[in-house]
């Protein structure tokens, strides 16, 4: 007897040569969806290790555009005649504020020393010897005062002298070196009159030039024509027009970084990148710029300042004192 057992299915959908509908959840599923369910899965710890290795080679900090600045004072005091505005770019040389000021003569100042006559001369020692005297005058009063003065705490002490008589000498004693006081600052006065004289000169105007340092464009101006300013007052501030340079802030944790010769990438808002190294960097730690919380750049209290070069010349419209950027350091190896 020859038995024939049915054949295997080959698909879950086909039995006996019959194509069966089974429901959704009866069908096979395809192989793609589960290597798209183990992606998902595999997704969040391969973007913790992703984080940790671009933690471990890769550091963003904070940056600013530096520009060549100078800080122009007033030579001597005067009068500002002419300044530059605001905004006005300047060549090396080029006269950028005019001072009117007062110089003594030294010609006044000798022809004036040589016309104190013989009679002043006279009148002023006459004048010191008569304050002389009465330094010395006061000098006796005052002296006799504190005897009386020590006298009369000598018999207070013994009950042979009152409060009232003990106040009275203290006060005649301070009156009498007041006045002595006002004797010897008469007679410092008299001493110094004939000096005086041969120092006083007429002044003469003059006209001050301030030149500018280097060629650069006029950032600030703390003066306006017409101000009266001292020697040594703020004028206005130059910043250069031709170099420029990256200043970089680097938390404590990324000092690795700060190598000289450290490639970087400079990154503006507005998008444009380029390439820089580092020239320099601080032996002094200082405090970095705040973050906003979402330019997803560091933060820290103090940082390490770090001066980079940018390869190429950044364009005109960039060259911004002050202007935040952001700098990409990637490192070479990991140690």
């Amino acid at each position: 007897m020859k038995i024939n057992f049915d054949a295997p299915p080959k698909s879950a959908e086909v039995s006996n040569g019959i194509h069966v509908n089974y429901p959704a959840g009866k069908r096979q599923v395809p192989q793609w969806r589960w290597f798209l369910v183990l992606a998902l899965v595999m997704l969040l710890p391969g973007y913790f290790f992703w984080s940790l290795a671009k933690a471990a080679l890769e550091s963003d900090a904070h940056g600013v555009v530096v520009l060549e600045s100078v800080l122009v004072r007033a030579p001597a005091s005067g009068v500002v005649q002419e300044l530059v505005t605001e905004g006005a770019t300047v060549q090396q040389g080029q006269v950028v504020a005019l001072l009117k000021h007062k110089v003594r003569s030294k010609e006044d100042s000798e022809s004036v020393s040589g016309t104190v006559s013989q009679e002043d001369e006279r009148y002023e020692r006459e004048r010191r010897s008569l304050l002389e005297g009465a330094v010395k005058n006061e000098q006796e009063r005052v002296a006799l005062a504190e005897n009386r003065f020590n006298q009369m705490q000598s018999l207070f002490r013994e009950g042979a002298a009152t409060r009232q008589e003990v106040d009275a000498a203290r006060m005649q004693l301070l009156e009498l070196r007041s006045g002595l006081q006002m004797a010897m600052r008469d007679l410092r006065q008299s001493a110094s009159a004939v000096t005086r004289q041969q120092m006083s000169g007429r002044s003469v105007e003059s006209i001050a030039e301030v030149v500018a340092p280097l060629a650069s464009v006029v950032s600030q101006v703390f003066a306006v024509n017409g101000q009266w300013v001292s020697a040594g007052d703020e004028l206005l501030v130059m910043d250069g027009d031709e170099t420029a340079w990256i200043q970089a802030y680097l938390p404590p944790e990324d000092l690795k970084y700060a190598q000289v010769g450290q490639k970087a990438t400079i990154s503006f808002q507005s998008g444009e990148e380029f390439e820089a190294v580092v020239q320099q960097v601080s032996k002094e730690a200082k405090r970095g710029p705040t973050s906003s919380g979402n330019d997803g750049l560091k933060s820290s209290s103090t940082a390490l300042v770090v001066k980079l070069q940018p390869l190429v010349d950044l364009p005109v419209s960039l060259r911004v004192n002050n202007l935040p950027v952001g700098v990409h350091f990637v490192s070479d190896s990991w140690f």
